[in-house]
């Protein structure tokens, strides 16, 4: 059979993910492969007939019925996107029915122009839900619905037995993920605070002879995900004293316990709002952390996504007594939470608007509250005089 080819392919972070996965457990190397070569060697092995690369082919057109790819039960994930109609679609169904309407009728209508303005005004969101189908080591498969758009990454790093470190802002779901990389795994789950002295991690032995045991001891023994969430809100001595554990697996626990650390049961997760290179303008509290304890994890950056975010203010919608039937408030706030963000990073305004705001601003709008209220509340709170003038806002 002929080798597939593909050129100019685009694929997303999960598509990526899901190929590098499927390859590996293959035994078929993807270290250095750009996105055309890892695309050729994936329908090459799992395709049946050139076909189902014309619809990747820029070049090429989609065939009538595409034919995909036999499911096989990979030991992580593998994404399932479900799209939204964009802004591009609707204008191109307004375009057809445009056509359509001048059919036979002298003249001409300036449809580009319409049809500029439709996408320009259109408020549909380009909204992925996130559904990730997870088989682990042992058991059924299972089904992630809202997963967090990152979750592939996290898994794959986890498959090669590799630490992860979470780095990005205020309420991008962090913490979440994390939980979510345990159900997925079907493994217990611990979290850590910010870590300031070595006994939180290890824990101590009492006046009376008790040992009093810690998270990280628990994952350490008897497996699970451990999450040291805050990670730059600590200090850095005391988590360079795991760094024997996290590498090598070998640790010395203060009630005379040796304990070697089965990777395969035993996944280590970190979360931050900085590299750990210490403060930033937005972050003034972080401390700098060691370099090689950085150097044992492998950073993935979390950015807000849409598809959370709409959940997230429905479900605060509920919570605050509102209607299913009223949704729409909630999703316009979302949007209007996104929206507000983007134009902070356009004008280079150093403030916070988490999803924290999403959540609390759809609740309180679900009671009544009026809409310029809610945002001076949520979006406004963190302005300085000068920022809200510059951004025409009182």
């Amino acid at each position: 059979m002929n080798k597939i080819q593909v050129t100019n392919v685009q694929v997303t972070n999960e598509e990526r993910s899901m190929m590098r996965a499927a390859l590996l457990q293959a035994g078929i190397k993807t270290r250095g492969l750009d996105d055309d070569q890892l695309t050729s060697h994936y329908l090459d092995k799992f395709s049946d007939t050139p076909k189902k690369a014309e619809k990747i082919n820029g070049d090429k057109p989609a065939p009538e019925t595409e034919v995909k790819p036999e499911v096989k039960d990979t030991p992580f994930s593998e994404p399932i996107i479900k799209p939204a109609p964009d802004a591009n679609n609707i204008g191109q169904a307004i375009q057809d029915a445009i056509n359509a309407g001048l059919s036979g009728v002298k003249g001409s209508l300036d449809t580009e122009a319409v049809i500029k303005l439709i996408n320009q005004h259109s408020k549909a969101p380009q909204l992925v839900e996130h559904i990730i189908r997870v088989v682990p080591a042992k058991g059924k498969p299972i089904k992630i619905e809202k997963a967090h758009p990152m979750l592939s990454d996290v898994l794959d790093w986890f498959s090669l037995d590799e630490n992860v470190y979470l780095v990005g802002g205020a309420g991008t779901g962090k913490t979440t993920l994390a939980e979510q990389a345990a159900k997925a795994l079907k493994m217990d789950f611990y979290a850590h605070g910010a870590i300031f002295e070595s006994f939180q991690l290890f824990g101590f032995v009492d006046a009376n002879g008790k040992y009093h045991n810690t998270p990280f001891y628990n994952a350490c023994k008897g497996g699970g995900v451990c999450l040291f969430d805050e990670l730059d809100s600590g200090y850095p001595a005391p988590l360079n004293s795991i760094n024997q554990a996290i590498e090598n697996g070998y640790v010395v626990f203060p009630n005379g316990e040796t304990i070697i650390i089965d990777r395969n049961k035993t996944k280590f997760i970190g979360a931050a709002n900085t590299i750990g290179l210490g403060a930033t303008r937005q972050f003034v509290g972080r401390n700098p952390l060691d370099g090689a304890f950085l150097d044992r994890f492998k950073q993935v950056d979390i950015d807000y996504d849409l598809a959370i975010e709409l959940s997230m203010s429905r479900a605060a919608w509920l919570k605050g007594g509102g209607d299913e039937k009223d949704f729409s408030i909630a999703e316009n706030w979302a949007r209007t939470v996104i929206d507000f963000r983007a134009t902070l990073e356009k004008r280079g305004i150093k403030a916070i608007v988490s999803t924290r705001a999403t959540r609390g601003g759809a609740g309180v709008l679900a009671k009544g509250w009026p809409l310029d209220k809610v945002k001076h509340c949520e979006l406004y709170k963190h302005l300085s005089a000068d920022q809200k003038k510059q951004l025409g806002v009182s």
